[in-house]
């Protein structure tokens, strides 16, 4: 039977490999494996789905579990450069993050399965579904897809990759429909793939005369910016597009 990791993510494989370890691992210089750096992960499905390494050598780890060497982590957590980890860092999701991107300022760009950070509200309309920011210590950037005190609700499917602009606005690319309650249109709607403004709220602009553009017909797994700014994504195909 497959887990929900299964049909979300494994079956990703014939189009990339998303991951393919159920620890963090390092390679030294020479590309021989890093035998000092040896975290271990277990609960969940007890996978490590995303890495990035922070500008002081600490490294954010996200993916299905609920333990990091022994410690309660759940799908988040810090290590430090030495693989050991970072127990001031304390977030959390309540289900699999699948992307992190760090930002210039050191806050952390979430993007994956959950609906709840930091023990959050879960709402469809007002949460902070499947994209979320963190500042550089683990809390909730608050700020961060509001409109006054209410969330805008996020996106409504799976958000598998962020990748952040020069400008600070980010590049999102999942299993989605909608994101901040935008319309679900399979012409002009933001499927699999949308830009949200530094603070969270769509980017309406990134369409063609004001229309969006609907993007690819099936999940987007993969974006990233190029230096000229312009954005590349990889998705697969219908015979091979996550359920």
């Amino acid at each position: 039977m497959k887990t929900r990791l299964g049909s979300a993510l494994l079956a990703l494989a014939p189009c990339l490999s998303l991951f393919g370890a159920a620890a963090p691992a390092s390679a030294q210089g020479s590309g021989s494996l890093d035998t000092a750096f040896n975290p271990t992960v277990s609960g969940g499905v007890g996978t490590v789905t995303t890495t990035a390494v922070l500008p002081d050598g600490k490294m954010i780890i996200g993916g299905s579990f609920t333990m990091v060497a022994g410690m309660p982590h759940k799908c988040i957590a810090r290590l430090n450069a030495d693989g050991s980890v970072d127990a001031s860092f304390t977030a959390s999701t309540n289900d699999i993050v699948l992307s992190v991107a760090v930002q210039a300022d050191g806050k952390l760009v979430l993007g994956g399965f959950f609906t709840s950070v930091n023990g959050s509200t879960v709402s469809e309309t007002t949460g902070v579904n499947r994209i979320t920011r963190l500042n550089a210590d683990g809390t909730r950037d608050t700020a961060f897809n509001t409109s006054g005190s209410s969330g805008l609700g996020g996106a409504n499917g799976s958000v598998y990759s962020v990748a952040v602009q020069a400008d600070g606005k980010l590049v999102l690319g999942g299993q989605f429909t909608s994101v901040n309650g935008s319309l679900v249109s399979a012409t002009a709607g933001v499927n699999s793939i949308a830009r949200l403004n530094a603070d969270g709220t769509r980017d309406t602009a990134f369409a063609s005369g004001g229309t969006q553009l609907g993007g690819p017909d099936h999940g987007v797994v993969s974006v990233a910016v190029q230096a000229d700014g312009r954005r590349m994504a990889g998705w697969c195909s219908p015979a091979t597009s996550p359920a």
